[in-house]
């Protein structure tokens, strides 16, 4: 899994089910039968704990936590305009593919291995998706970034949201992929969980 608290990842420690190497060797049963042994065992992993990574989070630290795609561009893109822009430290950060992140979908009723849309999760257990993330965010962070958000609000929800789907099924593509997040910073430690 994806280390936290201030340390890099890489995109090679991320764990995909189906995409394990196997050697040549084992039959076709066999690695059906090692890949559901696997995916049983991450399954009671994921069940045992899981839910008291998800209560820890917010035990000494009430600020909301954004969920983002750690390994895309564009996403990391954004998370390092919010480090900017939030000089009052409102939000901390968590990859999605990270125990923590996998932990809190889980707690917001997501499947933990959906990484198809930013989530802003609250200590409350309020969970905000694709552009009611954002809209949410700029109404928390206020200033000039709650101004420039400020006018999403009369768009309709449905149509906010096919706009963020699309840019988000393309966001690979459009911006690629990186190994390594900003969460390595030493400066922001504090802020990526």
């Amino acid at each position: 899994m994806l280390s936290t608290r201030g340390q890099g990842f890489t995109a090679s420690h991320v764990v995909r089910s189906g995409h394990k190497a196997t050697p040549r060797s084992v039959t076709r049963p066999v690695m059906a039968q090692q890949q559901q042994q696997s995916s049983a065992l991450e399954l009671v992993d994921d069940a045992a704990i899981l839910p008291g990574i998800a209560a820890s989070v917010f035990e000494k630290d009430a600020r909301p936590v954004l969920l983002y795609d750690g390994v895309c561009n564009m996403c990391n893109g954004f998370v390092n305009l919010f480090l900017d822009v939030d000089t009052d430290e409102k939000f901390r950060f968590s990859a999605l593919q990270s125990q923590t992140g996998r932990a809190l979908l889980a707690l917001s009723g997501r499947s933990p291995d959906d990484i198809s849309s930013i989530v802003l999760v609250e200590q409350s257990g309020a969970a905000h998706i694709q552009s009611d993330a954002l809209l949410r965010m700029g109404r928390l962070l206020g200033g000039p970034v709650g101004l420039v958000l400020l006018p999403g609000v009369l768009v309709p929800k449905f149509v906010r949201n096919k706009m963020y789907d699309t840019v988000a099924d393309n966001r690979y593509s459009v911006m690629g992929k990186r190994d390594v997040c900003r969460c390595s910073d030493e400066r922001y430690a504090d802020r990526f969980i």
